[in-house]
């Protein structure tokens, strides 16, 4: 996956072994469910971006991501960079298809997890360690939930 993101071949080489493979881009796109959870590369932004752009045809902005997740989990930004990216504030009201729902997770100090409202209390995301998932939006991901954006396209 990180080879089909910066979109240039990757020489690979063990110095124990002596040996080397290039990998080069192929076009790979990962599911959106079941992927793995890479930092920067497959995470719960990247996940979120894939989705707006097979569901709605929109281009979200990759943002650059601080160098480790410790590094977001104590200032988190997803805040300041939505309106950015043409959404909308709407609070924690009841979301509709496609809103996207900011959480705070696991103490951090701001919101640091974002997933996608699908429908009938389902929503889409990628958490830390696990593969990206469809979820009940209920019970600890609602009260963690702390704001609710929808895409200016969709107003």
């Amino acid at each position: 996956m990180s080879c089909e993101k910066t979109g240039l071949p990757w020489f690979i080489c063990n110095p124990g072994t002596q040996m080397w493979c290039e990998i080069k881009p192929t076009g790979y796109k990962a599911p959106l469910i079941g992927r793995q959870w890479v930092w920067g590369v497959s995470d719960c932004w990247t996940l979120v971006r894939d989705w707006y752009k097979e569901e709605l045809g929109l281009d979200l902005p990759d943002w650059h991501r601080p160098p480790s997740m410790m590094d977001f989990h104590q200032a988190p930004w997803f805040e300041k960079y939505f309106s950015e990216a043409g959404f909308v504030d709407l609070g924690l009201g009841a979301p509709e298809y496609g809103d996207a729902i900011l959480m705070q997770l696991d103490g951090s100090p701001g919101l640091n997890h974002v997933g996608v409202y699908l429908g009938d209390q389902l929503f889409l995301h990628h958490l830390r360690g696990r593969l990206s998932s469809r979820d009940l939006w209920g019970g600890y991901y609602q009260k963690s939930t702390g704001l609710i954006v929808r895409h200016t396209s969709r107003c």
